[in-house]
């Protein structure tokens, strides 16, 4: 079976929990190039990952290169294993799933699709910049790429695109590149050149940075700030662009800032650990069982272990390592390093004659 995923926009924090609980059970993770590092950990040390990405300038026919992952995809599937094919924000917004689900369906595969946060809602959101907006112009929203498959802007309709601009939002993903295209194409079709636009690059993650400007001036901002030269970069068009402005005038001039609420003192609500230790309440009983009674399970497994029983691998003491995982990372996040000596001592336990 192949699970087609959603990771979100980058920040790890804005998984699905059932995209979680895929990659904790997956025995292959099939990613994108972007996809973090903290996102990676999840899977299990077991699992493989292949990096399936695609490279800005890779000489390869980019056809060619999505007929390799198909053939990656089927090939791990039919030998019976958990397969999640990792992807960038939604599978389904430009991240070319309906093309794996097609091969995959073609050949027999059972699939399950997994939404994740596209980047125009993350950007959005981490940038306080609302999507639609009754006074500020936003009563639709067009997601559009900036540029085919020829490196030039899409074929559309630019003269309706540049008189509606007033009146809705348009995001364009991979439009960096070609922003200066995008810009001469409205202006040449009678925008208003006084149209707000915003550039956000690394959207949701701690380097996330934003660029305000209107039709006329964004693509000089954006060299200027030489954005896209860090990361990915998502453009946005249209009066709710310039809504964090807004927010910073009437709140008297404080600079709006990527804010997160901090979360309680719970163990499980921890963020600050490690990521392969990010822990969600399950709502199965036997999950349930394993956090309570973790420590029973640790000491039964110690108990074998004495008895000559080769219990490396047993559940027990998988689950009773987790629970140390747990508690050692959240409640005590500065002493990481017993953490990491306690489980590598874990895991190098003397396998006995049977």
């Amino acid at each position: 079976m192949v699970a087609l995923v959603g990771a979100g926009p980058g920040d790890p924090e804005l998984l699905t929990v059932r995209a979680m609980r895929l990659l904790r059970s997956a025995e292959v993770v099939l990613h994108d190039n972007l996809i973090s590092e903290e996102v990676l950990a999840l899977a299990p040390g077991s699992a493989a990952r292949v990096n399936v990405g695609k490279r800005c300038g890779d000489v390869k026919d980019r056809g060619l290169q999505q007929r390799e992952i198909h053939e990656l995809l089927l090939e791990y599937s039919r030998r019976g294993q958990r397969v999640v094919r990792l992807k960038c924000g939604d599978p389904f917004v430009f991240g070319r799933g309906g093309e794996e689900l097609e091969f995959l369906a073609h050949h027999g595969i059972d699939v399950e699709v997994v939404p994740g946060i596209t980047t125009a809602l993350g950007a959005a959101a981490s940038c306080q910049m609302p999507l639609t907006h009754r006074d500020h112009g936003g009563t639709s929203v067009r997601f559009m790429v900036g540029q085919t498959q020829a490196k030039r802007v899409p074929d559309i309709d630019w003269a309706e695109l540049a008189q509606s601009s007033s009146r809705q939002t348009v995001v364009f993903y991979m439009g960096m590149k070609m922003l200066s295209d995008i810009c001469a194409c409205l202006l040449k079709n009678e925008a208003n050149p006084e149209t707000p636009m915003a550039l956000v690059e690394n959207a949701t993650l701690p380097n996330q940075r934003m660029v305000c400007g209107t039709v006329s001036t964004l693509a000089a901002d954006g060299q200027a700030h030489r954005m896209g030269e860090h990361g990915p970069v998502i453009v946005f068009l249209g009066h709710t662009a310039a809504f964090p402005q807004h927010l910073e005038k009437i709140s008297g001039g404080k600079p709006r800032t990527c804010f997160k609420m901090p979360l309680g003192n719970d163990p499980l609500l921890c963020t600050q650990c490690n990521w392969s230790c990010w822990s969600y309440v399950n709502k199965s009983l036997w999950q349930q069982v394993v956090q309570k009674f973790g420590r029973r399970l640790l000491l039964t497994a110690v108990v074998l272990f004495v008895f000559g029983l080769d219990v490396r691998r047993s559940p027990c003491i998988e689950h009773g390592k987790n629970w140390l995982r747990q508690i050692l990372v959240c409640r005590f996040s500065t002493q990481r390093a017993i953490m990491s000596a306690v489980m590598a001592g874990a895991a190098v336990l003397p396998k006995t004659a049977k």
